[in-house]
């Protein structure tokens, strides 16, 4: 991933918002953000193209905790 495309930050979202660590997570959001005006959990996710078999299961799970942390659904 390149840290210029903000899904960097939306990663260590996913990751801070499992571990209850909710506040570090809107952080991390608030960060992407900035990179990435105008992101939403529709527009973050990589193209299903490019995800992997194994990706695809987890990806609901990931959009969950990328709004729970305030990352606009659409």
């Amino acid at each position: 991933m390149t840290p210029g495309t903000g899904r960097t930050h939306m990663f260590l979202a996913i990751t801070y918002e499992a571990l209850g660590r909710h506040d570090e997570a809107r952080a991390a959001i608030m960060e992407g953000m900035k990179l990435r005006p105008g992101a939403t959990v529709e527009n973050v996710s990589l193209p299903s193209k490019n995800q992997s078999a194994r990706y695809l299961p987890a990806r609901e799970r990931f959009d969950a905790l990328l709004i729970a942390a305030g990352l606009p659904k659409n």
